[in-house]
């Protein structure tokens, strides 16, 4: 396991890189984490997937998108946007320090998301293939759920925090965000993304609630090969941020689905 810095747009990124056992393996995978409280959930839990791939021969990279974890600027100053920018620099970055000149990309929740879009605009190469756990579909049905979990952060506060929270401009769900960033997630819908330059997709969900069949039609109907699985595990995204996630079924399904 390998920490270190990366420049994109002129801004420091920070990246994990766990090199495969193989040293002369040619495959390798970037990884697209969630944000909001889903990213420090699940920051433990990747990092033993990642080296889990990376036993089984595969180049991984774990990366903070700017203004989040360990990378430069904060929160009020990046969006959606950004992120999709900061994925395809990363991209590059993993084939330069790897010495693939393909990978995959694997994204959970809207990193899932994300990724899907950055892999549609043809800037992660041709015919990307991608691993997605619970994408999220809709910008706007996840920023709704983001205000709820604001309100319940709000109605669990004891009167004084209470009232700070409120007086913070920008303040959602713990996290401070740009006046830009509600409108740059309400433009995000994969179902309105053109399935292009992507290879083949497998996706993966935590539960039923998490399928979107508009989008498994559209994929019927795409040059790409999609492939969906249901495992039903523990992965509550609207638990508060200190409850780790586990969903030990979904490790297990990760594990495999790479061999």
């Amino acid at each position: 396991m390998e920490p270190f810095y990366f420049e994109s747009q002129g801004d420091r990124l920070f990246a994990v890189y766990h090199p495969a056992s193989d040293v002369f393996s040619r495959r390798a995978i970037l990884f697209c984490a969630p944000v909001f409280s889903e990213y420090f959930r699940t920051y433990r839990y990747f990092r033993k997937v990642a080296e889990s791939w990376s036993q089984q021969g595969f180049h991984a990279m774990r990366f903070d998108y700017f203004g989040t974890g360990d990378s430069s600027g904060t929160w009020a100053d990046t969006g959606p946007e950004r992120w999709m920018s900061d994925i395809s620099v990363a991209a590059r970055e993993l084939r330069d320090v790897s010495g693939c000149d393909t990978l995959k990309v694997f994204g959970t929740r809207l990193g899932a998301t994300l990724a899907l879009h950055a892999a549609s605009s043809g800037e992660l190469g041709q015919k990307t293939d991608l691993v997605l756990f619970d994408a999220i579909v809709s910008g706007r049905d996840y920023l709704h759920q983001l205000h709820e979990s604001h309100a319940r952060l709000l109605a669990g506060s004891d009167v004084r925090t209470r009232k700070v929270l409120q007086a913070l401009p920008g303040e959602l769900a713990g996290f401070r965000r740009n006046d830009d960033f509600e409108n740059q997630l309400h433009g995000i819908d994969l179902n309105e993304v053109r399935l292009e330059n992507i290879g083949h997709v497998q996706m993966i969900f935590s539960s039923s609630q998490y399928v979107d069949e508009q989008l498994i039609r559209r994929s019927d109907d795409a040059a790409t090969t999609f492939e969906s699985t249901v495992i039903n595990d523990d992965c509550d995204w609207a638990t508060p941020s200190e409850s780790a996630l586990q969903a030990p079924q979904i490790a297990e399904w990760l594990r495999k689905c790479l061999q």
